[in-house]
This record gives C-alpha cells, structure tokens and sequence, in this order.
C-alpha cells in the first residue's frame, strides 16, 4: 500500500525546481512542458525484464522518451525510459529530482 500521495511527490519536485536559483529560462519551460500530476506505473529492470518496480512517474519526455519517477521506498527519483517494446524501463537512481534531470 501507498504511503505517499501524487500531491505530495508533486510538492517535492516544485518545492525543489523553484528553490533551484540556476534554471535558465530554456529549463523552465522544458519542465513546464513535461512534468506531468505524479501517476504510479510499472518499470522492468533494464537488466533482467523479470524484475519490476513501482514508482511515480513525474516527467515524460514525449511519448517514447525519458522518464522521471520518484520512488517512494528509497525516497529518491529514478530515471526511466520507453524501450523498444513500449515497456517502461528503469534506469537507475540518481538522488534529487534535479540530479535526476541533469542524468537525462
């Protein structure tokens, strides 16, 4: 069971993005454009498709691109990918959301 809300996921990453004093206009926009309401999905492992993980999916960079999600078990965002089975694909941890953006 979930212990966190979308609402909450949502918070940390505006909290984070808007304390973030280095963002240039370009950025702003992209995350503007991309950060979607925090939606729980299924990701496979990119090593072993057998292995899967829960996490909220916060940014989509267009329908087969990126992906950021929180996970809420290690209270960190991960970063994702569409692969070429249009299966959500799990990359790797990568600490704050904005850790997370410059890994894309």
């Amino acid at each position: 069971m979930s212990t966190i809300t979308s609402k909450a996921i949502a918070d940390i990453v505006i909290a984070e993005v808007q304390a973030a004093t280095d963002l240039d206009m370009y950025m702003r926009v992209f995350l503007k454009n991309h950060l979607k309401e925090p939606t729980k999905q299924t990701y496979i492992d990119a090593l072993n498709e057998a292995v899967t993980y829960e996490f909220w999916t916060v940014l989509e960079e267009g329908e087969d691109g990126n992906r950021i999600a929180y996970d809420e078990k290690n209270k960190s965002f991960v970063l994702g990918m569409v692969n070429s089975d249009n299966q959500l694909e799990y990359l790797g941890h990568h600490g704050t959301f904005l850790e997370t953006l410059g890994g894309m």
